[in-house]
């Protein structure tokens, strides 16, 4: 593994810039297979390179309020693979998407009592990425990028803290794994969900 980052805070503490480059040789890396009767299990497909660069930002433009960002690439592929294995030199690595960010803003302003309340929105996003490696024909299936959002809010004080949070504000469809052939499955992530939570810290 080779990377090269850098991480830097500007305007007397209230930015923060961090980024970093990174590439991966990788030997005898191992992958999920699953046969035409349901089953699966894991082979070692060969050799494969992933290279790419995340960059992340956090910006606190006054007092109570921060604003974060980030944005990653990944370029992840078989450069040569083993004998008797369905993959092909090129061949991009399964569930590794090219492309994924996300954002959140934040303000958190104090209530009487000693008490934290805190307002808290976010989008995560993922790219588009293959279920299995595409030399093994039609059974390839591209998944679709996704979008999600979330809000959270709720009230801190010293050691606990109570939130009332929403998950995919738009009841997004994710499907997070799919297999086809003999036995087609498919797994999704949650759809909208509302609850609470409490946390305590020793």
């Amino acid at each position: 593994n080779y990377e090269l980052g850098s991480k830097n805070t500007l305007a007397c503490g209230r930015v923060t810039l961090n980024g970093a480059a990174y590439y991966v040789d990788w030997t005898d890396i191992q992958l999920d297979a699953r046969l035409g009767c349901g089953f699966g299990l894991a082979i070692n497909a060969g050799k494969a390179v992933s290279k790419g660069f995340e960059l992340e930002t956090v910006i606190e433009p006054f007092q109570g309020l921060t604003l974060a960002a980030a944005v990653a690439y990944t370029a992840a592929e078989i450069k040569r693979s083993a004998p008797g294995v369905s993959a092909g030199d090129g061949d991009p690595i399964p569930y590794v998407a090219d492309w994924s960010w996300n954002a959140s803003a934040q303000y958190r302003f104090p209530l009487p009592n000693g008490f934290d309340m805190f307002l808290r929105g976010e989008v995560n996003h993922v790219g588009n990425r293959w279920n299995d490696t595409r030399s093994i024909g039609p059974a390839a299936l591209l998944l679709d990028s996704y979008t999600i959002a979330g809000l959270r809010v709720g009230v801190s004080r010293d050691n606990w803290t109570t939130a009332l949070f929403a998950n995919n504000l738009f009841d997004e469809r994710v499907v997070t794994q799919r297999t086809s052939g003999g036995l087609p499955m498919e797994t999704v992530g949650r759809p909208f969900t509302v609850g609470v939570t409490t946390r305590f810290t020793f």
